[in-house]
């Protein structure tokens, strides 16, 4: 999943689709081995997990294969556009550890080596300091607001946004991040969707 750098504003609803099956196909194989990967956890990850499944369904399972396909937590949240950085910050301090403590037991599983073979502390120092990133990535404002957080504001879809920035004349303001990103500055917008109600 680290490979795919799409952005899906772009892609067409066929695209978008067809991505999804993929995604979902992609998955349901990765789940075989998911089993087996859970069955090797400690019985504290087990009832941790099966705790968060209970809060939060399957997008836990869709979360830690993310996290496993990427380079850091940190790109796994620019990618899932905030997700993981939302779901970090809803846990206190006790879950956030064992969530952390998860993706460790996860993480030894896929790379396979004993601990004398890698430096698992490093994995958990990056990891902890990865999480710690995100948590204040959302506790500081931030002037500008994604797509998705656009769309809870102004009710636009992201289909619709697309659409009035691709506009010839006079397009929705908006930013690209990291090359694919789009951010918004909301006063920005609020104007412009005055101006555009207008006409």
């Amino acid at each position: 999943m680290n490979e795919l750098e799409l952005d899906i504003d772009n892609l067409t609803d066929e695209e978008v689709l067809q991505l999804t099956n993929e995604i979902d196909n992609e998955y349901e194989t990765w789940n075989v081995n998911l089993d087996n990967m859970i069955n090797n956890l400690s019985d504290n990850n087990k009832i941790f997990l099966l705790t968060l499944s209970e809060q939060v369904g399957d997008k836990i399972f869709y979360m830690i294969y993310g996290y496993l396909n990427s380079e850091s937590l940190v790109d796994y949240d620019e990618m899932t556009d905030g997700g993981m950085s939302e779901f970090i910050n809803e846990l206190d301090s006790e879950n956030t550890l064992n969530f952390i403590e998860l993706l460790i037991g996860f993480k030894k599983q896929e790379i396979e080596l004993t601990e004398d073979e890698v430096d698992f502390d490093k994995i958990i120092v990056k990891l902890k300091r990865d999480v710690s990133t995100l948590k204040k990535k959302l506790s500081q404002p931030s002037k500008y607001i994604n797509t998705k957080q656009f769309e809870e504001r102004f009710g636009l879809t992201r289909l619709q946004q697309k659409g009035l920035r691709g506009k010839i004349q006079d397009p929705l303001p908006h930013t690209i991040a990291n090359g694919k990103t789009i951010l918004y500055d909301p006063e920005e917008v609020g104007k412009w969707l005055e101006n555009y109600k207008k006409k």
